[in-house]
């Protein structure tokens, strides 16, 4: 048995006899934030993430890309000022016009399903300070049919997120994606989403 098996199965037995928290890959003890997900990023989930771990104090935090973490009071502070440094660092440095930590103007839901006919649900969010109206215009393959094409929606605030329903009739596989443009401003396509 190598060195690194013998780490892992002590890991497990300590994970075993112990009160475990599981938590996705944003926490290191290594000084990493990683924090890009497809599911879109909020800084404050790390603020409240460390509020949680402080709370509940497991003996060991697992997650899926990095070795189990022994839980101490040096731990808890480091996770605690990562999170609120990140937060602030977000709120600094991102654009007060744009789309927020999640980049991108549009969502589309199911993002994956089959040829035939279905309702999609694209929600598409105000990059500006103010209230704005959004077109929202679908691009699909030829042969499919779209109803509606386009719609126009009014998102009274800033960041505020409306959806709009389209219904597609997928005659064979491809992808689609949904073109938006607030107010005057073309973003072009912000979402896809895949007929297999």
């Amino acid at each position: 048995m190598g060195a690194r098996d013998g780490r892992a199965r002590s890991w497990r037995l300590r994970a075993a006899t112990t009160w475990s928290l599981v938590t996705g890959d944003q926490q290191t003890d290594n000084g990493v934030l990683n924090y890009h997900y497809r599911d879109r990023f909020v800084p404050e989930d790390f603020v409240a993430g460390a509020t949680l771990y402080r709370r509940i104090r497991p003996d060991l935090l697992l997650g899926g890309h990095w070795a189990p973490m022994p839980v101490t009071d040096s731990l808890l502070e480091r996770l605690a000022a990562n999170a609120a440094r990140l937060s602030e660092l977000d709120h600094r440095l991102l654009p007060e016009d744009g789309f927020g930590t999640a980049g991108f103007g549009a969502r589309i839901e199911p993002y994956r399903s089959t040829a035939g006919d279905t309702t999609f649900t694209a929600t598409v969010r105000n990059p500006f300070p103010r209230a704005a109206t959004a077109t929202v215009r679908v691009v699909g393959p030829a042969g499919w049919s779209v109803s509606p094409t386009e719609q126009d929606v009014v998102r009274p605030r800033a960041a505020a997120e409306s959806a709009v329903t389209f219904a597609v009739s997928a005659t064979h596989a491809g992808r689609f994606a949904v073109d938006v443009t607030v107010d005057d401003v073309r973003f072009g396509q912000q979402a896809e989403a895949i007929v297999e």
